[in-house]
């Protein structure tokens, strides 16, 4: 398999060794008690249960609205949310309960359907956003060349997470053809200048990697899904389904 440089990461994470997950265990392992802070199966047919849809009612000039929830987008129930590159515009949705949140996971469904990214395009699904800063969280897909490995399909899951020194920490790997369950935790460092805050990515309940990074200052206030109108790369469209995400407090 050719991988160009800036996908060089996603070729350490192909061969990588999977370790079982343990969903609420971080690195010394002490337990976190995550509680539920927002869901959405989408089995209201709507997005009502979202703070807001930027942009409200989106509509292109043909008429293409980029979100939509549908019954062909459903992977479990009814219902499911099919995101529409080919309107060749942005939305997503916002929610807007996440507050100060410090240690954080959102957990979705994703079916690919007709998805394609070139190699090296990629697509942002999931901001995660601090007041007065911007995006600390980002989960999206990479278009990358698995020619050579017919069981791979040719879309990697990326997870960053932005460190107090405002680089972005990236976990990731290339995905299995199919319907997946993608997960991803987030755990600030204790206090400035302590390397003990860490960024968690799971595929199928599976953990798949986990950085350790300085985080202290990571706040989250603020959740969107759908696409990023940061770049809207690729064709055709994708589905996400049984939505939630989950708070929890560092222990002392």
């Amino acid at each position: 398999m050719t991988l160009k440089p800036t996908a060089l990461i996603f070729a350490f994470l192909l061969t990588a060794t999977l370790a079982t997950a343990s969903d609420f265990i971080f690195g010394d392992n002490f337990e976190l008690d995550f509680s539920l802070l927002f869901a959405d199966d989408f089995e209201t047919g709507d997005t009502s249960a979202w703070s807001a849809t930027i942009p409200i009612n989106p509509r292109t000039p043909t008429g293409a609205a980029p979100l939509a929830v549908t019954m062909d987008a459903a992977i479990a129930g009814d219902f499911g949310l099919e995101v529409s590159i080919n309107t060749g515009t942005a939305g997503h949705l916002v929610s807007n309960e996440p507050m100060d949140e410090t240690v954080y996971r959102v957990e979705f469904l994703f079916d690919p359907n007709t998805l394609e990214l070139g190699e090296n395009e990629f697509l942002t699904v999931i901001s995660g956003i601090q007041d007065g800063i911007g995006q600390r969280l980002r989960v999206g897909f990479f278009g990358v060349d698995t020619s050579n490995d017919p069981e791979l399909s040719d879309i990697a899951v990326f997870a960053d997470a932005l460190d107090d020194m405002a680089v972005w920490r990236t976990n990731g790997l290339v995905l299995k053809p199919g319907t997946r369950q993608l997960t991803v935790e987030l755990l600030n460092a204790s206090a400035p200048g302590v390397n003990d805050g860490e960024f968690a990515l799971f595929v199928d309940s599976v953990e798949v990697s986990r950085l350790v990074m300085d985080n202290a200052a990571s706040e989250i206030d603020q959740l969107r899904l759908g696409l990023s109108s940061d770049a809207v790369a690729g064709s055709g469209s994708f589905y996400i389904d049984n939505f939630r995400s989950f708070r929890s407090l560092r222990p002392q």
